[in-house]
C-alpha cells in the first residue's frame, strides 16, 4: 500500500474524530447537532430582520456533512474521498476547520490572526501534498 493511502486514512479519521467532538460538544448542551444551529440561527434572523445568519447556518451544516462524508470516504481509501477533500479546502479556510482538528485549540491560545492563517494554510498544504502524490491532476502541483 502506499504511503498517500495511509495518509487518507489518517485525514479520514481527523474529519470522523472532529465531527465526533462537534456531536459531543453539542449533546453536553444539550442541543441536537445541526438541528439546534438551523434553529438558532431562524431566531436570530428573525430578531436581525435578515436571513444571512440562517444562510451561513445552513452553508456550514452542509459543510459539516461533507466532513463527515469526506472522513468515511478516506477511511475506505476512495478517491471521491480525496477530490472532496480537495473541494474542502476553501471552506475550511472560510470556516477556519483546519483538516487536523487540534490546532483549533492552539488557535484559541494565539491571539495574532495571521498566525493562526499561516498554520491553517500550511496545514490544508500538506494534507494535499500528503494525499496527492498518486492524484494525476494535482500531484503536478504538489513539489516532488
Amino acid at each position: 500500500m502506499n504511503k498517500s493511502r495511509n495518509w487518507m486514512v489518517f485525514w479520514g479519521w481527523m474529519d470522523l474524530l472532529y465531527m465526533g467532538i462537534y456531536a459531543t460538544q453539542n449533546f453536553v448542551h444539550g442541543k441536537i447537532p445541526i438541528y439546534s444551529d438551523v434553529v438558532d440561527s431562524i431566531a436570530t434572523s428573525q430578531s436581525f430582520g435578515n436571513t444571512f445568519p440562517l444562510v451561513l447556518t445552513i452553508c456550514g451544516d452542509i459543510f459539516y456533512l461533507t466532513i463527515l462524508t469526506s472522513g468515511l470516504l478516506l477511511i475506505y481509501r476512495s478517491r471521491w474521498g480525496r477530490y472532496l477533500s480537495y473541494v474542502q479546502i476553501v471552506p475550511r479556510l472560510f470556516f477556519i476547520i483546519p483538516s487536523f482538528f487540534p490546532l483549533i485549540y492552539l488557535f484559541k491560545w494565539v491571539g495574532a490572526f495571521w498566525i493562526t492563517a499561516l498554520v491553517l494554510v500550511l496545514g490544508e498544504a500538506l494534507k494535499v501534498y500528503s494525499m496527492a502524490r498518486k492524484d494525476t491532476i494535482v500531484s503536478r502541483l504538489a513539489l516532488p
